[in-house]
Order: structure tokens, then sequence, then C-alpha cells
């Protein structure tokens, strides 16, 4: 099974208004983690994570106004070759296929 972990960026100002940066994909934890101290020039951080969910926030320990939520997602379809394929709406509307005439 293949994850992949799409993490986005969120910035409070002073005026609360809430800044959203373009969500970026990982294959690993540790890209992550990488990512985050590069982006956050080592500030320290921590990470909450509520059982059973497949979301988490990494929040800094200094600045409360700045923190990611990183989404984990799990890929079956990789071990059933058979469900690659596209699929197209007539497979699920036959009625609507043209006749061959």
């Amino acid at each position: 099974m293949k994850k992949e972990y799409n993490i986005t960026e969120y910035i409070i100002d002073e005026y609360n208004m809430i800044f959203i940066f373009p969500s970026l994909s990982f294959d690993s934890w540790k890209e992550i983690m990488e990512y985050v101290s590069s982006r956050w020039d080592d500030e320290k951080t921590y990470m909450t994570h509520e059982g059973g969910s497949n979301e988490s926030f990494i929040k800094s320990t200094t600045n409360y106004h700045k923190f990611f939520h990183v989404v984990e997602e799990k890929h079956f379809l990789d071990f059933f070759p058979c469900c690659r394929r596209k699929i197209h709406f007539l497979d699920f509307f036959p009625c609507c296929r043209r006749k061959k005439i």
C-alpha cells in the first residue's frame, strides 16, 4: 500500500486573515519534516493527531499563527492492476452508447 502525504501551510496575520499556501505532496514523513524545518528555519515544532484520523497538524512552539495541515492518503489500487484502467461514464450508462450502423 502506497502512502502519500498532502501538506498545506496556513498563516494567520495580525488582522486575523488566513493565508493558505498551495498543497504539496510527499511520499514519506521524513520528507515532510525536512520541508517543515527548512520552511520554518529550524524552529521547534510539535504534532497533534487524533487517534483513528488520517489528519494531523504540525505547529510551531514559538508562533501559534502558523501551522501545517497534513492528510495521509493510502492508495489501494496499486495492488489491483485491473482497476487502474480509466473508467468512462458510458461504462455506467450502456443505453447511451452509440449503436453501430
